[in-house]
């Protein structure tokens, strides 16, 4: 026998309400979109408020709620309920039937319709949470686990029930149960494009997400003070569920693109071992070294986004303890008379692998791409001060090459400003005579050389040499400089 007394169906909803880096037009387009799955006129309420900033705030304040448009012969009933969680927007949608006559399990699949028809194509971007409640038609006569079954199937037809419980937990005399599954939609080794690397995508677009609690009651007193706890504790305690869940999806996208950064700055740097730096092009190791410290400024930034998602999970991970604490304090005080266990134990154990697998992932991926940082960095500056140093030393020849071709030049040509005075230089003298001196004698030995150009050669062999032994002492005294100097 799988009745209820009046089933319920909520589901809790959550959008990114503003973030660092952006703009005032980015805010008023999350507002307006927020808003539009209320279909109901709300302009009063969109202007921003300072009060706004605050932890909790209920967007319609005294109202809280807006209830569905009463249809004469409706057979469901409900309410929206949309608030402010300080940088996020949180709306409660609840429907009901409108009777408290038993009613079958497979009855919640009409009331997830009426709120998906109500939602239309409007989805979150941080996440969803369904809660499913009812009183049993006949507490102790009923198996509650299989009353459950049959409610989360009803829901969700195409998902396994035993991969998908994450808890049960008996206590106020209750049954709670807790099903979840996600994974994310891109491949490990696929590339990631720009929008997911800024993290502008929503959570549906990067994670198959499922968020299902069921809980069965015993009698009404119980099932009015745990439903009325939930519709406004449950909005911060599975908000601080989506968001954990948003920044470990986010983070996963950003190490993807770290390890493709990460591959890419390697690659460049492999590119310039592979290379012998004593003959390599070094405009290419400069366009290849350019080339990895326009990679690393995106690396930092990503590796800063990356630290960002592990601190919001820690954040939000300790007000979902608080949170869970705070509730379970509250049933048993308002519950002291129930002779039952008291311990909200199955809500436990997401902070256990938030905080075992999410958390610690992350770090320890912060700390291998803050490693490998600060190494590709060292290679990197290692690499580009050989470079430096080489092409000092390039412009340092070639300057030592200048001034002594300077001094060789320079000393002919005061030698040739001098030759006149050289009695080789004298108009008169016969060419018998030039060819009988030393350096003439050698000259006409030169097969075919015209005689007339006889003197003009043994001057320009003096201004020659002349030029030659300045520019060797030159040399040599630069050498001697550059020695003692180093």
């Amino acid at each position: 026998m799988n009745e209820i007394i009046y089933p319920t169906v909520n589901t809790y909803l959550y959008d990114l309400r503003n973030s660092l880096g952006e703009s005032t037009d980015d805010v008023q387009q999350r507002r307006q979109s927020f808003f539009a799955k209320i279909p109901y006129k709300l302009n009063g309420y969109l202007y921003d408020n300072e009060q706004w900033e605050a932890e909790y705030i209920e967007i319609l304040g005294d109202q809280q709620i807006i209830r569905f448009g009463e249809d004469r012969g409706a057979t469901y009933e409900g309410f929206y309920y949309p608030v402010c969680l300080n940088d996020s927007y949180g709306l409660l949608i609840s429907c009901s039937v409108n009777n408290k006559t038993p009613q079958p399990a497979t009855i919640v699949k009409d009331l997830k319709q009426e709120i998906d028809r109500k939602l239309s194509e409007h989805k979150p971007t941080l996440g969803q949470t369904w809660l499913i409640y009812g009183e049993l038609a006949c507490p102790g006569k009923q198996n509650s686990k299989q009353i459950a079954i049959s409610l989360y199937q009803s829901l969700f037809p195409e998902r396994n029930w035993e991969n998908d419980l994450q808890g049960s937990n008996d206590a106020f005399e209750s049954h709670f149960f807790e099903l979840s599954f996600h994974r994310l939609k891109f491949n490990a080794n696929e590339n990631i494009s720009e929008d997911f690397r800024r993290c502008r995508y929503s959570i549906d677009e990067v994670l198959e997400n499922y968020h299902v609690i069921i809980i069965l009651y015993p009698h009404k007193i119980v099932a009015e003070t745990i439903a009325k706890l939930l519709n406004f504790e449950g909005m911060s305690l599975f908000c601080y569920r989506s968001k954990i869940l948003w920044s470990y999806s986010q983070s996963r996208i950003l190490q993807q693109w770290l390890k493709q950064d990460t591959i890419s700055i390697r690659e460049c740097l492999q590119e310039i071992r592979d290379s012998d730096l004593s003959k390599v092009d070094y405009k290419q190791i400069q366009k290849t070294l350019n080339k990895a410290k326009t990679i690393l400024p995106n690396y930092a930034i990503d590796l800063s986004c990356l630290n960002d998602q592990s601190r919001t999970i820690d954040i939000n991970l300790h007000d979902y303890q608080l949170r869970v604490r705070k509730i379970s304090e509250y049933l048993k005080y308002e519950l002291c008379d129930l002779k039952s266990k008291s311990n909200l134990t199955f809500l436990s154990k997401f902070a256990i692998t938030a905080s075992q697998k999410y958390l610690l992932q992350i770090q320890k991926d912060g700390e291998y791409f803050t490693s490998s940082l600060e190494t590709l960095r060292d290679l990197i500056d290692a690499t580009w001060a050989i470079v430096e140093i080489d092409r000092s030393r390039r412009d340092r020849n070639f300057q030592n090459t200048v001034a002594i071709v300077g001094v060789g030049l320079g000393a002919s040509s005061i030698t040739a400003s001098l030759s006149g005075q050289f009695p080789i230089s004298n108009t008169n003298i016969s060419t018998k005579e030039l060819e009988q001196h030393p350096i003439g004698s050698l000259i006409i030995e030169i097969p075919n050389f015209p005689k007339p150009w006889l003197q003009t050669a043994i001057l320009g062999f003096y201004c020659l040499s002349i030029a030659i032994l300045f520019a060797g002492l030159t040399a040599i005294s630069l050498a001697l400089w550059n020695h003692f100097r180093s």
